[in-house]
């Protein structure tokens, strides 16, 4: 399942509306705009003559609105006083997510070369795991002493 983030404003009103809804969640399968109104219930349009159907498909299975899609009404993490609110937590994962996403771009962009025959594309998994208790990572530097 790949989820998409929408940050551009009009992108996410056209998302938000019911029927651009509807006919996102019916093109999880490419089809053609007649199949997608027969899929849907819909009315299709009429079409005279020999005309050649595009195939449409969407682009993610979910899709997540950020909150830089709410332009300058969106939270602002520093402007926020609750640090536990959901506002502020969205926020700061929204701003974390754009700074993330610049350096990734930098770093991709130091080692991307689409002159390079045989190229493969590549997925960046980025994750996290605990750290060990603090009183075992003493242990571990007390053991390496001795």
């Amino acid at each position: 399942m790949s989820i998409e983030g929408i940050d551009d404003p009009s992108a996410a009103t056209g998302a938000l509306d019911p029927l651009r809804s509807r006919l996102l969640s019916g093109l999880r399968e490419p089809a053609s705009a007649a199949a997608l109104a027969h899929r849907l219930g819909l009315q299709r349009q009429k079409q005279w003559g020999a005309l050649t159907e595009r195939q449409f498909v969407a682009t993610a299975s979910s899709y997540v609105m950020s909150p830089g899609a709410l332009g300058p009404v969106a939270a602002d993490a520093e402007q926020e006083v609750d640090r536990l609110s959901a506002s502020y937590l969205i926020a700061l994962a929204a701003r974390i997510t754009h700074e993330l996403t610049e350096v990734i771009n930098q770093l991709v962009a130091t080692c991307h070369d689409e002159s390079a025959p045989g190229g493969r594309s590549h997925r960046l998994v980025p994750i996290a795991r605990p750290l060990p208790p603090s009183d075992a990572h003493d242990e571990r530097d007390t053991h390496d002493e001795q």
